[in-house]
């Protein structure tokens, strides 16, 4: 069982798979900048045949042409037309038919939430990102699905994403108002519009240099697909994660007024929602 609070029980019926065992679907759903396509890169340049073994990644170019009609639907006419084809196609259809050891689908793509410009909108993240995670849901709703989004300190995550900010002091007035650019906000409007197995959070707190602490978000504990992410392969990819230098120098105390705010809005998950957020790096 994967890390999160359990929506629905997977002991529930499934007519459209005639009782055969569920498919696990792993959808990585951002945020922008942080690890979409690098774990995407990771899955294409390591041993396709070895690792099909374990999981199927539904690619770039199968999103595309399969899914991302449907997840970026909002009108209710043209969610139902579209999630319906979606539904239809030979790529959903045929999930139940791969045969992997873990029954493990894997859907990593940065622009899940919203395209790349549309982020934020007056201070909130993703404003349309629930409707998207609703769509996915509709989509997979045959199998098995497990959510998971890294989040990371204002600092860090501006670091990671293109931005227009101009000096330390509009970071540093994003950092202090409490009521801008909330992930609470935004993982409880996903998680009222996400029907799931599983919604798990991980916490950032430092840009992303390393392979390894990606493995098991993909995952369960001992599982031997995560192994044949090898070493190699993420000394090779490590160069490829991109940052987004401010043209400012950020001092250590906006640094740790940023991750003590962060700190506070995922002890405020727990709180509020039970939900436990993992951190890819301790924190």
């Amino acid at each position: 069982m994967r890390l999160g609070t359990t929506r629905r029980s997977t002991k529930r019926s499934n007519p459209g798979n005639y009782g055969r065992a569920l498919t696990e679907i792993n959808i990585h759903i951002g945020t922008h900048g942080i690890a979409s396509t690098f774990v995407a890169d990771v899955f294409e340049r390591s041993d396709s045949i070895e690792l099909s073994k374990w999981f199927t990644q539904i690619t770039p170019r199968q999103f595309r042409r399969n899914l991302r009609p449907a997840v970026n639907a909002t009108r209710p006419d043209d969610v139902q037309a579209r999630v319906q084809a979606a539904r239809t196609t030979s790529l959903v259809r045929g999930i139940g038919d791969r045969d992997n050891e873990e029954k493990l689908f894997v859907l990593s793509q940065h622009n899940l939430l919203s395209g790349d410009q549309h982020t934020s909108s007056n201070g909130v993240f993703y404003p349309k990102g629930h409707t998207r995670v609703e769509n996915l849901s509709t989509i997979f709703s045959e199998h098995e699905i497990h959510f998971t989004i890294i989040v990371a300190d204002l600092c860090t995550w501006f670091q990671h994403n293109v931005h227009d900010l101009k000096t330390e002091q509009d970071l540093a007035d994003i950092v202090s108002d409490q009521t801008s650019h909330s992930w609470v906000e935004l993982i409880k409007r996903l998680r009222r519009h996400a029907s799931c197995e599983s919604f798990r959070v991980w916490g950032l707190s430092r840009p992303l240099d390393k392979i390894e602490p990606l493995t098991q978000i993909f995952f369960s504990p001992g599982s031997r697909g995560k192994k044949l992410f090898s070493r190699k392969t993420g000394n090779q990819l490590e160069n490829r994660f991109s940052h987004a230098p401010f043209a400012f120098t950020v001092s250590e105390a906006l640094r740790a007024a940023s991750i003590e705010r962060f700190k506070h809005e995922m002890e405020t998950l727990k709180d509020e929602i039970d939900l436990k957020v993992e951190y890819v790096y301790p924190i």
